[in-house]
């Protein structure tokens, strides 16, 4: 349920309506939240057809207890090799077994107690105590012998797995329990014990069952037998007929399709928004122009496309049931798209037959999880010269691949046909670039109401990299959105703006309607606590005691460790902080984000001979990440061993996929400073040709060249920097003296 935006001016009737409409809702769940689990044999009578289709979908078959009719695996002793270790999978009594390197670096034997998934490949998980269940990475393709199937295959073919990796099979990336149970089970409780840190994970129903969507039953058949049940009344938490809205649907089926982070009990059916905060079209995740690139469960890319704006559902394409399609993937189509129009070459522009579905060019597939194709939900049209601008992937050079994208731009020109960028597209790659100058397109786009909430939300996280007043201006102006995203992330690009300031602006907000929104306002304003008056203080403590609430909900996650220490250190209680940073490195010894920032604060809290060895775990875990690498240089800067740190500082600067311009930055002042100076000179101009409009960068490089007495070779840059800093008095300084 979410009640009125607080921000939007309610007439007194309306608010009594609404004040009425909420307390109804209120009672129904209420009244809901007291019913009980019945199991998906009580729905079997009278909802025969669907309970059917349930038991022959992938969802009937999402977990099972391991015996010979759920085992697709060959566990007949054969040992399997990947990267240097070996698996033997067999079987023992009945029971199912595999022998392999174990979390201590020697040979272990593993029960194996359940399946996990169907199709198109089959994972098993092995116990490894306290309640740990681990997903193995050595998974069964399923897939038919003649599409390359009927084998053992690992999923992470190219790592060496090592207990210290942090995909190995007994790493915290690979527990059932915090990363896979919730959406697999019905009723699902994690049970996790901090202080032992141990399970004792529980569900009605092993796999996913009528409950699982629908809410608990009880009430549903109580109404039924006392003959009350209506369409208005059903007893269920929510619905799943086609005319129900798009937003019951994503309350329904949102929170397991999506790549989202979970808030509080997934089991309390109510708003999605009051469970989930969903992640938004960042790098890694998605490509600048929203299609998809990770695994991201299909919501993120569903909510950008005109389909969802039209008002187009799940139920519209698919049977919840099964899981299927409702019809032929053209059929499906031909429902709104008329196929004397669409399903002709004037459109596809294939002549030859078989010509693509509609799905092969505006839902491309991406292989995940090595076998298992999934295509993207954000209906985007192909646009192969997007391809050449921006390194996206586009449907024509998915199937034309040894063409390449300016034969796919050559013959949609033919066609007639020029696809537009999203109005997004550029602005994000730019972003993503660390470019400033993309500040007032990312604002237009953050304030552009037609655009998709999860659009706006993004590029409202991009414009706090660049703090600015039209940072500022816009952030403001997104407070007052109806959409929490927006909000969320209209919250977060304030970080940069003083105390006071943010107060004023994001008090209001410790107060939303929605969870997530008020946890973020809660962490933004947490460092103010004890600097406000006492009447205010309230209503932040009870925000912050809320926010804990919701990191506690997933203290079994590294990462929900590393933001409560970052909490309890704004809060001044130290002895907490570090606390948590331990909890975080003992779920996950390997989580870089916690090897760096422990290291931090124990430099900043006087223990500075401490950090060293938390880098070089970092190095180890991770030898492939810039910020590592830059972590472990100024390491060395700081305790004046420049020799040592050279080399770090150098391969952060540029090459690696999270190299950042300020890294190439503290590289050329390392070497200025240690008189290579014409090197700094160079790697400065290196990083402007790959990172522009930089102002740290773009005013060193002018100084150097101005120290040196390379007067010509400073025009250039002096002019680049005069676009993005003309108020700078420096720059003024140098204008004049150059001119």
């Amino acid at each position: 349920m979410v009640l009125p935006n607080c921000n939007q001016h309610i007439s007194p009737r309306k608010s009594i309506q609404r004040l009425i409409f909420a307390i109804c809702v209120l009672v129904f769940f209420t009244e809901w939240a007291q019913a009980e689990w019945v199991g998906s044999s009580a729905c079997e009578g009278c909802h025969k057809e669907q309970y059917d289709s349930w038991v022959g979908s992938d969802h009937f078959k999402a977990m099972a207890v391991a015996n010979e009719s759920t085992v697709l695996g060959d566990f007949s002793g054969k040992t399997v090799t990947f990267n240097k270790v070996s698996h033997r999978f067999f079987t023992k009594n009945n029971k199912y077994y595999v022998e392999t390197i174990g979390k201590s670096g020697k040979n272990e034997t593993f029960s194996i107690p359940y399946t996990f998934g169907w199709f198109p490949l089959q994972q098993y998980l092995a116990d490894i105590g306290d309640g740990h269940l681990q997903a193995m990475n050595v998974s069964w393709d399923s897939r038919p012998k003649k599409d390359g199937g009927q084998r053992w295959f690992h999923l992470q073919p190219e790592e060496n797995m090592t207990p210290d990796n942090m995909f190995f099979w007994g790493a915290h990336v690979q527990n059932w329990n915090s990363r896979c149970a919730e959406c697999h089970s019905t009723n699902l409780e994690r049970n996790y014990d901090a202080e032992s840190h141990s399970y004792d994970t529980s569900w009605s129903e092993i796999n996913v069952a009528c409950e699982a969507c629908h809410g608990q039953g009880s009430k549903h058949i109580d109404l039924v037998n006392a003959k009350t049940y209506s369409n208005s009344n059903t007893g269920l938490a929510y619905a799943s007929d086609a005319k129900s809205t798009g937003e019951n649907h994503i309350n329904m089926c949102g929170g397991c399709h999506s790549r989202r982070f979970g808030i509080t009990d997934p089991n309390t059916f109510t708003d999605y928004n009051q469970k989930y905060r969903h992640q938004s079209i960042i790098n890694g995740l998605y490509h600048p122009d929203g299609q998809i690139q990770d695994e991201v469960y299909v919501l993120g890319s569903f909510l950008q496309s005109k389909m969802h704006t039209a008002g187009v559902t799940c139920l519209n394409c698919h049977n919840p049931h099964s899981g299927k399609l409702i019809a032929e993937p053209q059929a499906v189509c031909a429902q709104c798209h008329a196929p004397e129009t669409f399903d002709k070459p004037s459109h596809h522009l294939h002549a030859k037959s078989p010509a693509p579905l509609c799905v092969d060019c505006h839902m491309p597939e991406t292989t995940y999880m090595g076998v298992d194709p999934r295509r993207d939900h954000s209906f985007a049209i192909p646009n192969p010269q997007a391809s050449i601008d921006f390194g996206v992937p586009n449907a024509c050079s998915n199937c034309h691949e040894e063409k390449g994208n300016e034969w796919a731009v050559t013959q949609l020109e033919k066609a007639g046909v020029k696809p537009q960028n999203e109005k997004w597209t550029s602005a994000f790659h730019e972003a993503r670039n660390h470019n400033v100058l993309s500040v007032r397109t990312l604002s237009a786009i953050a304030q552009d109401q037609e655009l998709p909430d999860i659009i706006r939300a993004t590029a409202l996280e991009h414009l706090g990299a660049f703090p600015s007043r039209v940072t500022l201006e816009s952030a403001k102006y997104a407070l007052k959105s109806p959409a929490p995203l927006v909000r969320r992330s209209a919250i977060e690009s304030l970080i940069f703006v003083d105390p006071a300031t943010r107060w004023t602006l994001l008090s209001p907000l410790l107060q939303d309607d929605v969870r997530f929104v008020r946890d973020e306002a809660a962490i933004s304003l947490a460092g103010v606590l004890f600097d406000i008056p006492n009447d205010q203080r309230k209503i932040l403590q009870t925000a912050i005691d809320q926010l804990k609430e919701t990191l506690l909900f997933s203290a079994d996650t590294p990462s929900s460790q590393l933001r409560i220490a970052s909490l309890y250190t704004e809060l001044g209680n130290y002895e907490k902080a570090e606390a948590a940073y331990r909890h975080a490195l003992r779920i996950s010894p390997t989580y870089v984000p916690a090897l760096l920032n422990y290291a931090e604060y124990l430099r900043n809290t006087g223990h500075k001979d401490k950090e060293l060895p938390l880098f070089e775990k970092a190095m180890a875990a991770m030898p492939e990440s810039a910020a590592v690498h830059h972590a472990m240089g100024l390491h060395y800067i700081r305790n004046q061993q420049y020799s040592k740190a050279m080399p770090y500082l150098k391969t952060s600067s540029g090459g690696l996929l999270d190299a950042r311009p300020r890294y190439a930055y503290v590289y050329a002042v390392a070497l200025y400073d240690s008189g290579k100076k014409e090197n700094a000179i160079n790697e400065l101009i290196r990083s402007n040709e790959q990172w522009k409009n930089q102002y740290e960068t773009l005013a060193t490089l002018i100084y150097y060249l101005d120290e040196a007495g390379r007067a010509k070779d400073v025009y250039s840059y002096l002019s680049q920097i005069s676009r993005i800093a003309p108020g700078s008095p420096q720059v003024k300084e140098w204008i004049n003296k150059y001119k």
